[in-house]
């Protein structure tokens, strides 16, 4: 089924909501020293799924996504500019599954539409519009 997405809840037979985006770093290994080498990061969104006027009460549903990366403190800038692009990498890989989600659960509702948000991310043909800036942790 061919499936349209849209900014509006205007005739849209399917609305999905993101209720909340966070971030969780976790330490996955220490060197020698007791210092952190490699960390996981943790990308968990929750949404919702319903029709517009039962958005409201829909159930919250969660995705996650992770990704593992090593950690040098002579190269801090790298790996910020690292840990930026797995970012970018997991809401791509969360939108992509959101979208398939949407499209199997909609095969008999062909309009959807993504409620507001304050900030939007581009996900190649698909946007992310989260209600909370990630929180790190």
């Amino acid at each position: 089924a061919e499936m349209t997405l849209t900014e509006s809840a205007d005739g849209a037979t399917m609305v999905i909501q993101l209720r909340n985006e966070q971030l969780k770093r976790r330490v996955q290994t220490v060197n020698t020293t007791g210092r952190a080498s490699d960390y996981e990061l943790i990308l968990t969104i929750e949404y919702a799924l319903a029709a517009p006027g039962q958005i409201a009460d829909a159930e919250t549903r969660t995705l996650d996504a992770r990704r593992e990366y090593n950690f040098d403190n002579a190269e801090l800038l790298g790996k910020a500019e690292e840990e930026a692009l797995l970012m970018q990498e997991m809401r791509r890989d969360i939108a992509a599954r959101l979208i398939r989600q949407v499209g199997y659960l909609a095969a008999q509702s062909p309009t959807v539409v993504a409620t507001p948000a304050p900030a939007t991310t581009r996900c190649g043909p698909c946007t992310v519009q989260p209600f909370d800036a990630p929180t790190q942790g």
